[in-house]
């Protein structure tokens, strides 16, 4: 993980995080967080389905195919629907924090001491692009700064190798913008 500080550029940044504590035990067999199915490809593809085996019923029946698009046209309302609640419910989950980041880890307050070597699974959301990563990072240190307020540092761990090199681009392009503005002031 030395390489990797040296190899890395780090930045303060506001970013949403969200985080869990993960046991040992369970991580025994993934080297990766869990990621959540691109139900976006998927449901691109039924809807590409959908349309053709509707062009093809309308030609015998074309009362079932009204009922069925009826069907669908309700279908992909609810989809919707719940593509909004969930957006509303993650980020809610998710607080801005101010943290120090680099592709290989972060620092951040909050609100709980946490023990050297607690495992986390830890969410991320990239601002301005509500880019979303999740992985894995082992507490490296945790220190009280105030009442209730601990600056926690974490190695990441187990991150998918695109989630890394979204993250390496989001933080060249902030420490771009960062040069950029500190140059105009």
């Amino acid at each position: 993980m030395t390489d990797d500080r040296r190899r890395f550029f780090r930045i303060d940044d506001h970013i949403g995080v969200s985080y869990q504590m993960v046991e040992e035990n369970e991580l025994m067999g993934q080297s990766e967080p869990p990621h959540q199915s691109d139900i976006f490809g998927l449901l691109n593809d039924l809807d590409k389905t959908i349309a053709y085996e509707l062009n093809e019923i309308k030609v015998s029946d074309p009362k079932l195919a009204t009922l069925l698009e009826a069907f669908d046209r309700k279908i992909n309302a609810l989809v919707n629907q719940m593509e909004i609640d969930n957006y509303l419910v993650q980020r809610l989950a998710h607080k801005i924090r101010q943290v120090n980041i680099s592709a290989c880890g972060m620092g951040l307050e909050v609100e709980e001491g946490l023990r050297e070597e607690d495992i986390l699974l830890v969410d991320l959301v990239l601002i301005p692009g509500n880019i979303n990563i999740s992985t894995y990072a082992r507490v490296i240190s945790s220190e009280k700064v105030r009442d209730e307020e601990y600056y926690v540092r974490m190695d990441f761990f187990g991150m998918a190798s695109n989630d890394q090199e979204l993250l390496i681009q989001h933080i060249v392009r902030r420490q771009g913008h960062l040069i950029r503005s500190n140059w105009n002031d």
